[in-house]
């Protein structure tokens, strides 16, 4: 903005009668004074007076702003959160002040504005400004929109380097901004992930392949799960954007789109996975097969009473594709709740020891791989009910693992795992000592 400097003497005046009001520099305030004036050295004193930091600052952006009502804004990024920055308690890193009368930090700023400390003043506020006045005026949303403008302009003037180091300890806090905030401040032009092909990847940095409408992404709740995913695997030729913080799925409720490119779950459906078409022929060779898994599904197989179907296996919808070395994978319906989704909404009512709601486990969509040998195995076991439901439930539960659920009975299931592998060795062990008698005799 146009830089114009005015000094309000009458302020001085009646903050010397004052006993109440507080001044942070005895001579003329540093926010009023023109940038060419202050050196990189008052500016850091300064913050470090401010913010009890006692490293310097990240960045500075130091504003005279002329209007309806004139502002001096001094805003500072810090290099690290404050240690009460995820106090349940907000804390309130940016004051009101009137010329150089302290008049308010109660400025209702959005969370994530704790990201940057500073001062913004008014000589156009009355000096007697009340809490109640700024409440009921439009001057506060007017500092509001003030402060997260320059906040922005500042975050984005920083260079690479610098930025990288921000972000790297304030990302939750931009996300939450991105999430928020009206998207023409472009927050979300500043937003780094990791993907499968290399780190701080921005949206607009993007690598599309030749004819890739859509921007790739997995959510996940950890690098090593979304790295390990068999959706990545499948998407091996495509860049995929890893969304691991907890965040990140509530930034996904309202960023869907991006420079009118839809923002797409691999492992949710509505995206097609590469090469993983069959033939018409193949499929209905398996018609058999598909039958039999639903029937095991839904509960209408002759070991129904003995083994019922727990909540982590409710599927709604079985196919069969080409999924490279994969035997199954585990994806979520159109407007279902993704595993990373799961897992955070569980902890949450872990957390809150009085809520009684159990939030419902969401279906999923089970595609089963045509060429794996495990398909074979369980095609030729179609008459043995038993033997089909321990070796398919088994199967879809490590799917699910494997595809970031958790399961509801992780004991029961490792039973389940060791009583297959102990029918497979003890059915080799008989056939071994045969042959052992064999050759004895």
């Amino acid at each position: 903005g146009k830089e114009k400097v005015t000094e309000d003497s009458e302020g001085k005046e009646e903050e010397k009668e004052s006993v109440e009001e507080t001044q942070l520099n005895k001579e003329k305030p540093l926010w009023s004074m023109p940038n060419k004036e202050i050196t990189p050295e008052m500016y850091n004193s300064f913050y470090k007076t401010i913010s009890n930091d006692w490293d310097d600052p990240m960045a500075v952006k130091h504003s005279h702003l002329e209007g309806s009502i004139s502002f001096d804004v001094l805003l500072y990024a810090p290099k690290r959160p404050p240690f009460s920055m995820f106090d349940q308690k907000k804390k309130k890193t940016i004051k009101l002040y009137c010329s150089s009368i302290f008049i308010t930090d109660d400025l209702d700023l959005p969370e994530w504005m704790q990201c940057v400390t500073g001062i913004i003043s008014s000589k156009d506020l009355p000096i007697n400004v009340s809490r109640e006045f700024l409440q009921g005026s439009n001057i506060k949303r007017i500092i509001k929109k003030t402060l997260m403008k320059k906040t922005v302009e500042m975050i984005k003037e920083m260079d690479q380097s610098k930025y990288l180091n921000y972000y790297r300890e304030f990302s939750s806090m931009i996300k939450l901004a991105a999430r928020d905030e009206d998207p023409s401040l472009g927050l979300d032009k500043l937003l780094l992930f990791t993907s499968n092909k290399r780190e701080n990847v921005s949206l607009q940095n993007y690598e599309f392949k030749e004819g890739q409408n859509d921007i790739y992404i997995i959510t996940g709740t950890s690098l090593q799960e979304v790295k390990n995913s068999p959706f990545v695997s499948l998407f091996s030729d495509y860049e995929v954007l890893f969304f691991i913080d907890t965040i990140d799925e509530y930034l996904l409720q309202k960023l869907r789109t991006f420079n009118n490119k839809n923002i797409t779950k691999i492992n949710q459906e509505g995206v097609e996975l590469p090469h993983s078409d069959i033939s018409e022929e193949m499929v209905e060779s398996l018609k058999g097969l598909k039958e039999k898994i639903l029937s095991v599904l839904s509960g209408n197989d002759s070991e129904k009473s003995k083994n019922t179907i727990s909540d982590d296996l409710l599927i709604e919808k079985v196919e069969f594709k080409n999924l490279k070395d994969r035997h199954m994978i585990v994806q979520t319906p159109k407007h279902g709740i993704s595993p990373a989704m799961e897992k955070i909404m569980a902890a949450q009512v872990s957390l809150d020891k009085n809520n009684m709601f159990m939030f419902p486990k969401g279906k999923k969509i089970l595609y089963v791989n045509v060429t794996h040998p495990l398909t074979f195995k369980l095609n030729n076991l179609l008459n043995d009910d038993q033997k089909f439901r321990e070796l398919l439930t088994v199967c879809m539960r490590v799917a699910c693992l494997q595809c970031g659920y958790n399961l509801d009975d992780p004991v029961m299931f490792s039973e389940q795992v060791i009583s297959l592998l102990t029918d497979d060795s003890v059915g080799e062990n008989e056939n071994n000592d045969k042959v052992v008698e064999e050759k004895v005799l």
